[in-house]
C-alpha cells in the first residue's frame, strides 16, 4: 500500500499548502502543486500503457 500512503501525504500537503497559502513562500506552493499534479498524471500514464494499441 505505498502509492495509497503517498497519496494521502500528497493530499494532506496539499490542503496545509491550500489553508496556509498566504503565508507560504512560494517554492512551497510549487512543490505541492506539483506533487498534485504528479498524483494525478501517474494513474494516466499507467493505463496508457496497458490499454492495446
Amino acid at each position: 500500500m505505498q502509492g495509497t500512503n503517498r497519496i494521502k501525504d500528497v493530499v494532506i500537503d496539499l490542503q496545509v499548502a491550500a489553508a496556509r497559502a498566504d503565508g507560504l513562500p512560494a517554492a512551497e506552493v510549487r512543490d505541492a502543486l506539483l506533487d498534485a499534479a504528479d498524483i494525478v498524471r501517474t494513474p494516466k500514464i499507467i493505463l496508457d500503457v496497458k490499454e492495446p494499441g
